[in-house]
């Protein structure tokens, strides 16, 4: 697999006892490099034009604390998938933090969101509804802020309380790689927890 970054990771076993190969390569010019599966470690705007080039086809699940759901908020990133892709092809996973414009931006525009409060609920569930819906997608593009976390458990640009532990989402990595249309990832807010997203990457990449 091929890993798009420029900090240095290091291949590892995963815990299923499975060696994660992956080949790296710089960001610049990534998008001219795609083919096969592959990991992308750089920004929100990386991801932006990644799933750009794939628009038709690809779905995307986010992980994220933020709603991101309007323009001049945070990065506005969920907006901007939103002018990309269909609703049905967007799923939310984590997210604690919205207006209420943007909450009515979610119901109005049919995206598919789980709150952290339903993830703590019933992690297992979610991770089901989530596969089931992606699973129709031709690929499957698996985003991850790593604010999705409780700030006990990283250090980010803009912490969120009450997030996923560590564990919990090594978990939905775990499973989520399984997807038959699992194609790609891509990490972001990892400046400062590089260890934390090296063992993502090395779930990720796994051969199965």
């Amino acid at each position: 697999m091929k890993l798009f970054s420029n900090s240095d990771f290091q291949a590892r076993v995963a815990e299923n006892g499975q060696p994660a190969r992956f080949e790296s390569f710089p960001l610049n010019d990534f998008l001219g490099k795609l083919n096969g599966k592959f990991l992308l470690v750089g920004t929100h705007e990386h991801n932006i034009e990644l799933i750009k080039k794939f628009r038709d086809k690809s779905g995307i699940i986010i992980f994220d604390a933020h709603a991101s759901a309007l323009p001049g908020v945070h990065d506005s990133f969920l907006r901007r998938i939103t002018e990309i892709l269909p609703s049905s092809r967007i799923i939310l996973v984590g997210v604690r933090e919205f207006s209420i414009a943007e909450h009515t931006f979610l119901k109005e525009s049919k995206i598919r969101y789980f709150s952290m409060q339903s993830v703590h609920e019933n992690i297992v569930g979610v991770c089901d509804t989530v596969m089931e819906n992606a699973n129709p997608w031709i690929a499957c593009h698996v985003f991850i802020s790593l604010d999705v976390l409780d700030p006990a458990f990283v250090s980010v640009p803009r912490p969120s309380v009450g997030g996923m532990t560590s564990r919990e989402l090594i978990y939905f990595v775990q499973r989520l790689r399984f997807l038959r249309n699992y194609t790609s990832a891509g990490i972001v807010d990892f400046e400062n927890s590089i260890q934390l997203a090296e063992k993502l990457l090395c779930e990720l990449a796994v051969q199965q």
